[in-house]
């Protein structure tokens, strides 16, 4: 089931409907409602203000909307993508999607992004039973899992990412070598700075990565990270020379790898086996398989901010609110951006200040 038309893993009746494939009608008033326009047009454009990646999920949702019609058999292509919203049909995509197995909240979001969709096709239709039918399933969804289980603190995920680094000579072929140096650099790098996937494998060098004075800096821009907030950090000191041991000898090696889909990594980074830039989805394999093998649990990207909030919790609870800029949780506001912005630098030195001390024996963390 992996690759093919339907992406990664998805068989036909998951897949997302790509934008090129949706029915004239419902693709031209989705173009125009994304189109930048003259704020004195009469339509079109509404949706325009607001970031790619939010238009983008919207876009998504729709096609796996497109897919369940077209897996019944009824995706009539003439008629106005209005028509096939009533709540009879909404409610039918919710029981399909049930029986996919799609947790209540995932469930609910497609129906925020179906109702979204409704309104851009028609602003003064009455969607109210949208909301309400979604409003339903959301209250159906259980606790949330209980993620102790697979909490580790991050001195053990760093520790793990030096093991890697360490190891990584025994292997055979200067790939293989490279492939595991890279994977140990990665998960020390998320450990000491949890970036969020999206920010992780966007790093390019001479860009978001820099290199100043002898130092290293990553400064990523408030218009690609989910609260639009900019941020700002020193590469980790005990990390420097990894990193350029990593840009001298090993990313080398796996750039010059050759496949016939290849698209060559360019500045960034992050270089797969295969040579590309690594993909969100490509960091998340390789961090669960790493840490599968250490822990016999796989744990995503994402729960290395959980443990960083809570490795702080428990370690330094009078300096547990610089974990918001670590984790890059930021306001909005322009005062705020700004204000942060330096704050986000504090909060990064002393987060690793922290973990500093832990990996220090019979030191216990300064207040």
């Amino acid at each position: 089931m992996s690759g093919g038309l339907y992406g990664r893993g998805r068989a036909p009746e998951r897949a997302v409907m790509p934008l090129h494939l949706w029915p004239a009608r419902d693709r031209e008033l989705w173009l125009r409602a994304i189109a930048p326009t003259s704020p004195f047009a009469d339509e079109g454009g509404e949706r325009s203000t607001l970031r790619k990646h939010t238009n983008r999920r919207v876009q998504c949702s729709y096609g796996r909307w497109l897919t369940f019609w077209q897996h019944s058999g009824e995706l009539a292509c003439h008629l106005e993508p209005v028509s096939r919203i009533s709540r009879e049909s909404v409610e039918a995509y919710i029981r399909h999607l049930q029986l996919l197995g799609n947790m209540p909240s995932t469930i609910a979001l497609r129906l925020t992004d179906l109702l979204v969709m409704a309104r851009v096709f028609d602003p003064a239709g009455d969607w109210r039973f949208i909301k309400i039918l979604g409003d339903k399933v959301r209250a159906q969804e259980s606790p949330r899992r209980d993620k102790r289980n697979k909490l580790r603190g991050t001195e053990e995920l760093y520790g793990l990412g030096w093991v890697l680094i360490e190891q990584s000579e025994s292997q055979k072929a200067p790939n293989l070598v490279a492939s595991m140096y890279r994977d140990g650099l990665i998960i020390c790098l998320l450990a000491l700075v949890p970036l969020r996937r999206s920010n992780f494998v966007q790093l390019r060098l001479g860009r978001e990565l820099r290199c100043r004075d002898g130092s290293w800096q990553v400064d990523i821009p408030g218009n690609t990270t989910k609260t639009h907030a900019p941020l700002s950090f020193d590469w980790p000191t005990d990390l420097v020379l990894p990193l350029e041991t990593y840009l001298q000898i090993h990313r080398p090696t796996l750039a010059a790898r050759s496949y016939r889909w290849l698209r060559r990594a360019g500045d960034h980074l992050w270089v797969a086996s295969s040579g590309s830039a690594l993909t969100q989805m490509a960091l998340y394999d390789i961090v669960r398989k790493r840490t599968k093998a250490a822990f016999g649990v796989a744990i995503n990207p994402h729960a290395f901010r959980d443990a960083a909030a809570t490795t702080l919790a428990i370690h330094d609870p009078l300096h547990v609110r610089v974990a918001a800029p670590v984790l890059g949780h930021r306001s909005l506001s322009t005062t705020e951006r700004f204000y942060n912005q330096a704050r986000s630098l504090d909060a990064h030195r002393r987060y690793l200040e922290v973990l500093s001390d832990l990996r220090k024996p019979n030191r216990k963390v300064s207040a």
